[in-house]
């Protein structure tokens, strides 16, 4: 009686023999079959990519392609001894030797010896070795010399999963093929003819499950067949699947994203604990929540046509049906909470406890309020602030735009954070309000949306809440503002402007009204007023325009004058000529040079005097001042001032000048 042949296992029965039979490797197997036509045959081919993606098999084909008795071509014959025996893994000529176990010098030194006698029978002794990353540095540099001039009859085929750890010496010689993962839907169609060649019934979504646990190999994916088949009685379904191999349908997974969308937290709890009863692989879950956000992130971004979507048509129907309407910024926050779960998984030993953590996480996203709102919310209750309490002008703000591109960024130092918020001159001295430090509170942005911090019993609290239910009031007065803003106009600003300069050396003296007389009034844009240097002004007269602060004077000037308290000052980059006919010819007019040596004269004096401030003005301007002693002539010409205006006036000053 003869005995039944052994049971063949599908990964071995319908492994490809020829370059044509090769799923999802276009590139390589298009690449190698025109080498082989065309007898450009290359002495050494390393073969790199996952498990499964058919490296081993490649490189079975490429041996029977050089050793076929009608070769080399690129269609081995498949039935000459050769051919057969390379399939069987027992032909004499083409060694397969596996790097995790032959690591040491000494196999490669017995490599070297039989490399040198000269095939069987085979047109090539053609030395195949798997895992070649495992061999060790000594191993590779005893086989440098022998891949780099091998006798002509050697042929080396290296595979390994790990390119990275063969060493760049051994790389620069080898022709490097890289093998993609094989895509779901080429596994699937893989899969749908083997199961049509063997007589068995399947579900495309049940294939594709598969495919998907596979993660691009086809080796994994025909024995996850082989082991549902055995599970299956009659018709491969999506049922048997998960049971069979643990893993979770789209059905669940879409369940557990519809929840999470809704912020249903305890309907997600309750899936995982069944998933887990049901003995469900709680790490494939986690990579297949990943990979539905994944595509979620691709469709709102790039619509359902994007080449990396290798969904079905109906899964991209419901992919684009969920993506609709929802912010970007929902599916990357939900992308990095499901990695940072992913990590804590492979740490832990209690993977349900991670997922569940991550998914209440992105349950709770739609209820979080976007940074950029927050900014803009703290940005307005300041302004209210700073008009209700009188608080000082910020010293040195940072604009919400700047702060916007700083947090987009990524590189918001812990200088730069402590900025978005303006820094104050003073203090209040409540001390419940010091202690939440203006507007920097985490709550202080969410007044308005009913989720403040709870009322206490301290004033500045009670002050603060009375401040924000007459919100609408102040409203008003900033619309009142900015309409008083709209109304002012340059024509106001220029028939006031000699009053503007009596005020300012009212309030603060001569010396500051001399330093403003060298700028022009230009427009009123936006509630600034624009003011710009006469040509010719110098660059010593500039800085002391900057460092005495004579923007704020000139603001305080105007404020009195005109009855406008919104009216802020802005120094034009150009000068007044550059502005040209937008400045009447009255302001124009260049200053006499009696007019110049007037505006210098201050300047030189605040510059000379020994304690750094301006003497006070004579009672009578056009009187000229008396001269000074020699004493203090001489003593004025030793100060290094005196000499640095000199050296800005062209040497122009004399002692007895600097003296007046």
């Amino acid at each position: 009686m003869k005995e039944p042949e052994p049971y063949k296992v599908l990964a071995l029965k319908y492994r490809p023999r020829t370059f044509d039979d090769l799923v999802g490797q276009l590139k390589v197997s298009s690449t190698l079959a025109g080498a082989m036509e065309s007898g450009r045959i290359h002495h050494a081919y390393l073969l790199t990519g996952s498990r499964g993606v058919g490296k081993t098999t490649t490189a079975r084909i490429i041996a029977k392609a050089m050793n076929c008795e009608k070769g080399p071509t690129a269609t081995p014959c498949l039935e000459c001894a050769i051919c057969k025996g390379i399939e069987d893994g027992n032909d004499v000529d083409v060694l397969e030797i596996d790097g995790a176990s032959n690591t040491g010098v000494d196999n490669i030194r017995d490599l070297k010896e039989k490399a040198y006698l000269r095939p069987t029978r085979a047109r090539f002794k053609i030395y195949i070795i798997d895992e070649v990353h495992m061999l060790t540095k000594a191993a590779f540099n005893a086989l440098l010399k022998l891949l780099e001039e091998p006798p002509k009859h050697v042929k080396f085929i290296f595979a390994t999963t790990e390119p990275h750890k063969v060493i760049s010496t051994i790389v620069s010689r080898c022709l490097r093929f890289d093998f993609e993962r094989i895509t779901n839907s080429a596994i699937v169609d893989r899969l749908s003819h083997i199961c049509k060649v063997e007589g068995l019934g399947a579900e495309p979504d049940a294939l594709r499950m598969i495919a998907l646990a596979s993660k691009g190999g086809m080796r994994d994916a025909l024995s996850m067949l082989d082991q549902v088949v055995s599970g299956a009685k009659d018709r491969i379904d999506t049922l048997v699947v998960a049971d069979t191999i643990g893993i979770i349908g789209p059905e669940v997974v879409k369940e557990i994203v519809a929840n999470l969308y809704a912020g249903n937290s305890a309907e997600v709890l309750r899936i995982i604990d069944r998933a887990e009863r049901e003995g469900r692989d709680i790490p494939l879950l986690l990579e297949s929540l990943i990979e539905m956000f994944q595509n979620l992130l691709r469709v709102a971004v790039a619509g359902s046509e994007y080449p990396l979507i290798d969904e079905t048509d109906e899964m991209k129907g419901w992919l684009v049906q969920h993506s609709r309407g929802v912010p970007t910024e929902i599916f990357l926050m939900s992308l990095e909470i499901l990695m940072e779960g992913k990590a804590r998984v492979r740490e832990t030993d209690m993977p349900k406890a991670a997922l569940e953590i991550a998914l209440v996480k992105i349950s709770r996203i739609k209820g979080l309020i976007p940074l950029t709102e927050v900014l803009v919310k703290l940005q307005r209750l300041e302004a209210r602030l700073e008009k209700s309490i009188g608080l000082p002008r910020p010293v040195n703000p940072v604009s919400f735009e700047e702060a916007v591109k700083l947090i987009d960024s990524g590189r918001t130092s812990a200088k730069k954070k402590s900025d978005l918020a303006p820094r104050m001159n003073e203090q209040s001295d409540d001390d419940d309000w010091n202690d939440s430090e203006g507007v920097e509170g985490p709550d202080a942005g969410f007044e308005e949306t009913g989720r403040g911090r709870p009322d206490d019993d301290s004033g500045a609290r009670d002050e603060s809440s009375e401040f924000m239910a007459d919100a609408d009031a102040r409203e008003q007065a900033e619309s009142s503002a900015e309409a008083e803003r709209a109304e002012m106009r340059i024509d106001d600003v220029q028939r006031a402007w000699d009053r503007i300069l009596a005020k300012v050396e009212a309030d603060h003296g001569e010396g500051v009204k001399h330093t403003l007389s060298s700028v022009v009034p230009v427009s009123v844009e936006s509630g600034q007023l624009v003011v710009a240097f006469r040509e010719g002004t110098r660059g010593f007269i500039r800085d002391v325009f900057k460092s005495t602060s004579c923007d704020a004077k000139l603001e305080a000037a105007c404020a009195s004058v005109l009855g406008s308290k919104s009216l802020r000052v802005r120094v034009a980059a150009e000068t007044a000529a550059d502005l040209g006919p937008a400045i009447p010819q009255t302001v124009q007019r260049e200053a006499s040079d009696e007019g110049a040596q007037s505006l210098v004269e201050p300047m030189v004096l605040a510059a000379v005097s020994e304690d750094g401030v301006p003497e006070a003005p004579a009672e009578d301007v056009g009187k000229p001042r008396k001269k000074a002693s020699k004493k203090r002539a001489g003593k004025v010409s030793e100060h290094p001032n005196f000499r640095r205006a000199q050296e800005i006036f062209d040497g122009s000053l004399d002692e007895e000048q600097g003296g007046k």
